[in-house]
């Protein structure tokens, strides 16, 4: 046997309908925002690649890395507000550009006469 409907099924149906229908309405209008607007608004990632520099007067620390100078016995480490290795003693720094060989591919400077290194052929 089918069992007939009560009056407070009757009721919740139409409270439920009811709240919907309000629902749709705020939403629809721009009351308030609809669940789009708001997962939209909390999956915007804000990534930024740029390095900004510290700002004055703060400490930066370097990542703990050696670098075997080339008499095979003194290393040095980062420092400086750049974290570049520091200078090896009787070694001078050459600068870190390049040049672009015919075939394209990059040559850097080397030590100790900070020429760029020869293309290959």
């Amino acid at each position: 046997m089918d069992k007939p409907f009560k009056i407070n099924d009757v009721v919740w149906v139409f409270i439920t309908l009811a709240v919907i229908g309000l629902v749709y309405y705020l939403i629809s209008n721009n009351i308030i925002p609809g669940p789009s607007a708001i997962i939209q608004k909390n999956i915007t990632p804000t990534i930024s690649l740029e390095q900004s520099p510290p700002p004055e007067g703060s400490q930066v620390a370097c990542t703990l890395e050696a670098k075997i100078c080339r008499d095979g016995v003194t290393v040095v480490g980062r420092e400086g507000p750049d974290c570049e290795f520091a200078k090896c003693p009787g070694e001078k720094q050459c600068p870190q550009d390049i040049m672009t060989c015919s075939d394209g591919s990059f040559v850097m400077r080397q030590e100790p006469d900070c020429e760029f290194a020869p293309c290959p052929e």
